[in-house]
């Protein structure tokens, strides 16, 4: 851990005494299906903290899946540990379990038939391996589907998703962090009381999320390029949401990254005391990137500690939901744009190639 940040981990470590015992035994994970907008059926597992528990998503590299050793024990950790986080973990299309697709749904998507290889109208499966190294953004709709599902087991008290956080690794972090910028121009649509009519909420969807740790975030997803900088300035600089940069002391490329993301974001001294916990992790002595940063149990053991701060400093207080019953949109400039289809059962939102969050 750099200098820098130290401090907020023994800050943790003492809250952590005080809050007295251990907490509850951990439950064995639920496994779960979630639909998404286009047809995939994605694989997963929730593991139930506290009642109204802050809610951990995990976001896999495109090179594996969530059932690897290292994000099974980071899930238990976070789930165990004083914070008693609920969490999930999936597999996004095409990877791991979760290969199976409505082709009657899933098809009809131009984007779907052009960015996967052999292309069959009655297709019942796919493979990471037949994506086309464009079609890799798709894959946020699967993060959408996530938090649609999150949001309608926050009604059940199960999580709280007002209190949301991301851990992803490499092109798994990137995909996160665009959506992330995405929920900063989604908003839901509620009852003005004193006028009677239906207005946006004053606060955008991403306000839900109150932390991100991204381990060796990748800059390109497929063959293009994005600007970590520029996508995650919305949440990581205007929003002062939390975040770590993850990387191994012997990879030059994720450290000069870090750093780099560091300067960029914290360019002012106001800026430095506002973004206080947001800044470079180093793991010593390891040449490790992505999941493989997680070998090191001191490094599961901090995250959990500065997680469990993170979430007092910015996490809210839990709210009912209402996710199908609620209207969604996006707001890009002056333009308005439904962010769900047009059902108001929907279980999801619209789909969408999530191309005008990605900076270049």
């Amino acid at each position: 851990m750099r200098k820098h940040l130290s401090p907020f981990l023994g800050m943790t470590a003492i809250l952590s005494l005080a809050l007295g015992a251990a907490s509850s035994h951990a439950q064995e994970p639920e496994r779960v299906k979630i639909d998404t907008v286009d047809g995939v059926s994605l694989r997963g597992q929730f593991y139930a903290g506290k009642r109204n528990a802050p809610v951990v998503i995990l976001l896999h590299s495109l090179d594996g899946d969530s059932r690897s050793k290292d994000w099974t024990n980071l899930a238990l950790a976070l789930q165990k540990c004083k914070g008693n986080f609920a969490v999930l973990s999936f597999d996004f299309r095409g990877h791991g379990s979760s290969t199976e697709v409505d082709p009657a749904i899933f098809w009809k998507y131009p984007p779907n038939q052009s960015g996967i290889k052999n292309y069959r109208p009655n297709r019942d499966s796919i493979e990471a391996k037949d994506f086309k190294p464009e079609y890799r953004s798709m894959l946020i709709n699967d993060i959408a589907a996530v938090k649609a599902y999150l949001d309608r087991k926050n009604d059940t008290g199960a999580c709280n998703t007002g209190s949301t956080i991301l851990i992803g690794a490499q092109e798994g972090a990137t995909l996160g962090s665009i959506w992330l910028n995405s929920e900063w121009h989604r908003y839901r649509m509620v009852v003005n009381m004193f006028m009677g009519v239906m207005q946006l909420n004053a606060q955008p969807e991403g306000r839900d999320v109150c932390a991100g740790i991204w381990l060796t975030p990748s800059p390109k997803l497929g063959n293009s390029l994005v600007s970590l900088h520029r996508t995650g300035f919305k949440a990581a600089k205007a929003e002062e949401t939390p975040m770590l940069f993850m990387y191994g002391a012997l990879d030059p490329d994720g450290k000069k990254m870090a750093n780099s993301l560091e300067k960029y974001l914290k360019d002012t001294k106001a800026l430095k005391e506002k973004l206080k916990f947001t800044g470079p992790y180093e793991i010593p002595g390891t040449k490790l990137t992505g999941a493989g940063l997680l070998k090191s149990p001191d490094t599961t053991k901090n995250i959990t500690k500065w997680l469990e701060e993170v979430v007092v400093y910015k996490g809210q207080e839990w709210v009912e939901r209402d996710f199908r019953k609620t209207q969604y949109f996006w707001k890009n400039g002056g333009r308005l744009m439904p962010a769900k289809v047009n059902n108001p059962s929907e279980m999801n939102m619209s789909f969408d190639t999530y191309m005008s969050y990605i900076h270049r």
